[in-house]
């Protein structure tokens, strides 16, 4: 079975659009380069907090930096830095649905599901105010909508009556 992101890139080659396009998804209008590298940086702590560090999920977070026009190096200095981030979170409900829906995919990322890794996107999931009761559903949802293609606009259509 093909990772997602060999999907994506699969697709851009067949439909001869570019990679930027099929990776729309991550569009975050007016977002700020500090709120950017937060977000970057909580991927990067998603993709290693199950103690391996794969290289899908290396190429995932050079695309989003790319994406998010922030040099591929912000990831070595992720690296090299000991002490975590308070995640900020977005005020606007699209873009918070924009980054739990990023964070689910590095979840994804390398086709394995770590104990820790569910722990922590559920731990970011109540920080983001999504209803704890639906959170479960609600990832597996995402998870589901990204197998097959839809990007996180078409995802938030069918999920939106999780949140409350």
């Amino acid at each position: 079975m093909k990772n997602y992101l060999s999907y994506c890139l699969e697709l851009c080659k067949q439909k001869n659009k570019g990679i930027m396009k099929i990776l729309s998804f991550f569009t975050r209008n007016g977002k700020n380069k500090e709120v950017s590298e937060k977000h970057l940086k909580n991927l990067f702590e998603l993709a290693h907090v199950d103690g391996h560090f794969d290289s899908r999920e290396e190429k995932l977070l050079e695309i989003i930096a790319k994406r998010e026009k922030i040099g591929s190096d912000i990831i070595k200095k992720f690296a090299s830095e000991t002490n975590g981030q308070e995640m900020q979170i977005p005020d606007e409900e699209e873009l918070k649905f924009n980054q739990f829906f990023d964070l689910v995919k590095m979840m994804l990322a390398d086709e394995y599901i770590h104990v820790l890794e569910m722990d922590l996107i559920r731990s970011w999931g109540e920080r983001f105010g999504y209803n704890k009761k639906h959170l479960d559903e609600l990832i597996d949802s995402i998870a589901e909508n990204i197998k097959v293609g839809h990007d996180a606009n078409d995802t938030i259509q069918r999920v939106r009556w999780m949140f409350k």
